[in-house]
């Protein structure tokens, strides 16, 4: 629907040939809100997911922290200091091990880690898309297009 509302824009034969109105330019923005609130919805979800494993790693970090220095505190030393090393030790390779993991296969979508920077990508299309229909609909020549049928024009 963007499309066939870009090209009846556009090509003024176009929208000689296919009866184009207000309804047109209604429905149309409703279906490009929706696509764009979808995006929103799919942006912030992936964003939390990335931050995730960020809070996740401090988590870790601060009781790999309190691990060491439990080991360190010569008044706990007992049997189980070996043990507390030891988790310790295996914190720290999971905390590395989960950063990877988020560098490699971050959350994406086309392409692009998700994120509230990624919105600034996509700003561009609904802007271009909004400055073309009120152009369009305040052109002398165009005006009678976006009309509501049946109500002249």
């Amino acid at each position: 629907l963007m499309a066939d509302l870009m090209l009846l824009i556009c090509v003024r034969e176009y929208a000689d040939r296919v009866s184009l109105t207000l309804e047109d330019f209604t429905m149309t923005g409703l279906m490009a809100s929706f696509v764009l609130c979808c995006i929103l919805f799919v942006v912030a979800l992936g964003s939390d997911v990335n931050e995730a494993s960020q809070r996740l790693i401090s988590l870790l970090t601060r009781q790999r922290l309190m691990l060491a220095q439990t080991c360190m505190d010569s008044r706990h030393k007992s049997e189980y200091t070996d043990h507390l090393y030891l988790t310790a030790e295996y914190i720290d390779v999971l905390c590395e091990d989960i950063l990877a993991e988020t560098e490699i296969h971050p959350m994406k979508i086309i392409g692009l880690r998700c994120g509230y920077q990624l919105l600034s990508s996509f700003y561009v299309v609904p802007v271009y898309v909004i400055s073309a229909v009120v152009t369009f609909c305040t052109s002398d020549d165009s005006a009678g297009y976006c009309s509501i049928a049946g109500m002249g024009g």
